[in-house]
C-alpha cells in the first residue's frame, strides 16, 4: 500500500499517475495518523513488511539507517512463498 508523503491530495494523484502505480494507496488524509507515523521511516523510500495485525515484520529503516528495501521484499517473497516468516518481527522504530 502506498503512503504519500506528498504535499497535497492532486499532488499525490500526479506521482501516481505518472509513476503508473498497480497497487492501492492510502487516502492522504489518512497518511498523517499515529499508525503510520509509527511505521514511517526517516526518509523516502521506506518499506514495511507487516503482518495482518499491524506488527512490523521488516523495515527498510533501523533507528536513522537507511538500510534499504531489498531485506523486506525477501521477506515478504518468502512469506509468500511458504506461509512461514524467515525471521521474528522487529521492534517498531
Amino acid at each position: 500500500i502506498f503512503v504519500s508523503s506528498d504535499e497535497g491530495v492532486g499532488s499525490m494523484k500526479k506521482y501516481m499517475r505518472d509513476s503508473e502505480m498497480p497497487w492501492p494507496a492510502l487516502r492522504y488524509n489518512k497518511a498523517r495518523h499515529n499508525i503510520v507515523r509509527k511505521m514511517s521511516g526517516s526518509g523516502i523510500p521506506c518499506l514495511v513488511v507487516t503482518d495482518r495485525w499491524g506488527n512490523i515484520l521488516q523495515h527498510s529503516y533501523q533507528g536513522e539507517e537507511y538500510l534499504g528495501p531489498e531485506r523486506a521484499k525477501d521477506v515478504l517473497a518468502a512469506f509468500l512463498k511458504t506461509g512461514r516468516l524467515v525471521e521474528q518481527r522487529l521492534a517498531a522504530n
